[in-house]
């Protein structure tokens, strides 16, 4: 968790990364086992519930509209839609290689994406209706993950590397910065996802962050200001 600039974590199993938040539930997604997902509450507490894995292949961020689920493919750019244990999975659409972070942004009822490694810095937004691209903006980094859409301010967060940084939904420089490199330090992080409710008014402070990495279940970020 991240509050203000101290930062504390729980553990999760191994390569879990694909994360969707709602109704007070945080739900996982292991990236290679093929047996399990599992549930956890908004403070990291595991609640006992897990769920077969249903997606084929690795699976890397999540991010949820509140009736479903939307998990990001890398090794492919699909975009599959499931149920809310992520269940039933179906291609929704492929946002194009390398594609790794997905968030939702309820205000523009728009699927947020973004790119790891390559040559590819652009973070782009499509219609969830007509899967057309609706903008886009770059980055200083080609490997932006943990994509976070932030209900409050209509904003977006993501992990360049080892530093957390906030976007205006219309690109232009960094809003603020943290960098949590040493906190993370032997940790892969993909999956990011605010807990908030999807498409809700702006909430009042604090919201939360999750950031999910190998062994880490957290990086609960509790305050808008950071430096």
């Amino acid at each position: 968790m991240v509050n203000g600039t101290t930062i504390t974590s729980f553990s999760e199993p191994t390569n879990q990364f694909a994360i969707a938040v709602s109704g007070g539930t945080v739900r996982i997604l292991d990236d290679v086992n093929p047996t399990y997902g599992s549930e956890y509450s908004l403070t990291g507490v595991p609640d006992g519930v897990t769920f077969p894995y249903f997606i084929p292949n690795y699976t890397d961020d999540g991010t949820t509209d509140g009736t479903h689920n939307f998990v990001s493919q890398w090794s492919s750019g699909n975009i599959y839609e499931t149920n809310l244990d992520f269940s039933n999975p179906t291609l929704f659409f492929n946002a194009g290689s390398n594609t790794l972070g997905v968030t939702y942004d309820g205000l523009n009822n728009s699927l947020w994406v973004s790119s790891y490694g390559g040559s590819d810095n652009t973070v782009r937004d499509y219609s969830m209706t007509t899967h057309q691209l609706l903008s886009s903006f770059t980055t200083g980094s080609t490997s932006n993950v943990a994509l976070s859409y932030d209900t409050a301010d209509n904003t977006l967060w993501m992990l360049e590397g080892n530093t957390l940084v906030q976007y205006a939904v219309t690109g232009g420089p960094v809003l603020q910065s943290m960098n949590i490199g040493a906190q993370t330090s032997g940790a892969l992080v993909f999956g990011g996802e605010f807990g908030e409710t999807p498409g809700s008014p702006a909430v009042p402070e604090p919201a939360s962050l999750f950031l999910l990495a190998t062994g880490v279940l957290g990086l609960r970020k509790a305050c808008r200001r950071v430096s």
